[in-house]
């Protein structure tokens, strides 16, 4: 005899087992709630480098900065700041032999919300490369003296990107700046008085300018200096990095002695990757 019970009943449970998952296959799950960090982290390429350390990344809101390591990576934690911002806000890279470059990302409260604009899911800012605008190449024709001595330094700019590059020197009359001399922890010991004659170089893409100073090693101190020499952007300086952006400057005036990444004795006044020679100075 047939169980029609037992029929209906399967059939039953078959109907509600599709509807079942029919309901679970429409249904909307809710939004995830909005994620936030104060860790903003990533990573920045430097154009012509084997080791990307020494760039400067700066949030102008809260005024606060970090700089990269040798792989370019970064961590700045936006908690140990002492101002407090909402909405959107711009990153700035920044080496002076290199073109600025930045980032967007959106605050509340000094806290980064992910996924959103240039800040990605994985709690990471894109990736940047900065490209090169000036290389600076300093060579000392001996790398240690005694107090006195007469050293000969020769310096090459270069420029090697696929832009038309203007910068000025102020000199006493020769091919290099007048405040040229032995730098070490924030000082220079120039080996001439600025007397601010300007020499305006252009140089195209691929372009070398060369110059070359001789050097009398009269210090104040014995010991280790890197060998400098100064210029600025443009023509009579007017494109000056330090004057567009007054507020990041003084930020690292302040700060960069000890943020910045340098090995060993560096020119370490500013954020770059100029190749500035050292010497050994005894009696």
């Amino acid at each position: 005899m047939i169980n029609y019970f037992k029929i209906f009943a399967s059939i039953g449970l078959i109907i509600l087992s599709f509807y079942i998952i029919s309901c679970s296959e429409n249904s909307v799950s809710p939004p995830d709630p909005e994620k936030y960090t104060t860790k903003l982290k990533g990573k920045v390429f430097l154009e012509n480098q084997t080791e990307h350390s020494n760039a400067l990344i700066y949030l102008k809101e809260l005024n606060i900065g970090t700089s990269s390591d040798s792989s370019g990576r970064f961590i700045l934690d936006l908690s140990e700041s002492e101002s407090n911002y909402s909405g959107q806000t711009t990153i700035y890279y920044f080496l002076e032999d290199y073109f600025l470059d930045s980032a967007v990302v959106y605050l509340n409260e000094n806290k980064v919300k992910i996924d959103t604009l240039d800040f990605g899911q994985d709690a990471s800012l894109k990736k940047i490369e900065l490209k090169q605008r000036i290389r600076v190449n300093g060579y000392l024709s001996k790398n240690s003296c005694s107090v006195g001595d007469t050293v000969t330094f020769s310096v090459e700019f270069i420029n090697p990107s696929n832009q038309n590059l203007t910068f000025s020197i102020f000199s006493a009359g020769g091919t290099l700046s007048s405040n040229t001399g032995f730098y070490v922890n924030e000082r220079i010991e120039p080996h001439n008085p600025p007397t601010f004659w300007d020499i305006k170089i252009e140089l195209q893409p691929g372009g070398i300018y060369k110059g070359n100073m001789n050097l009398d090693a009269n210090v104040s101190e014995i010991g280790t200096y890197v060998v400098i020499t100064t210029f600025l952007f443009g023509e009579n300086g007017k494109e000056n990095f330090f004057d567009k952006y007054p507020q990041m400057t003084e930020f690292i005036w302040k700060n960069w002695i000890s943020l910045h990444r340098c090995k060993n004795k560096c020119f370490d006044m500013f954020p770059n990757k100029y190749n500035y020679p050292q010497i050994t100075i005894k009696l």
